[in-house]
């Protein structure tokens, strides 16, 4: 899904989007899940989540969050420029009943 959305940018970066966005989604919630239960953590998974990288839970929170945002608008206005698909005014019409 990934590699349709971001077909312009080529394969190889849109997995690479796809694949920073994941690490980063896994590694926040590995570090709230270390803060706030540790007991449900092992070892392996304790060690990961305590790769800082830098930045708190609220700022590991924004990152995600902004990635996720950024992609979507992306893709949704991606998705109205392809003018290869020639139902486009249908799923305009649908995303705006939804």
């Amino acid at each position: 899904m990934v590699t349709v959305a971001f077909a312009q940018l080529g394969q190889l970066l849109a997995g690479t989007v796809g694949s920073a966005l994941t690490t980063a989604a896994l590694t926040f919630k590995l570090a709230f899940t270390d803060a706030d239960s540790p007991e449900l953590l092992t070892e392996t998974l304790r060690a990961l989540a305590g790769l800082e990288f830098g930045g708190s839970l609220v700022m590991r929170a924004r990152l995600v969050f902004v990635g996720i945002a950024a992609a979507l608008v992306f893709t949704i206005t991606d998705g109205f420029r392809s003018t290869k698909r020639p139902n486009r005014k249908l799923n305009f019409v649908l995303l705006v009943t939804f």
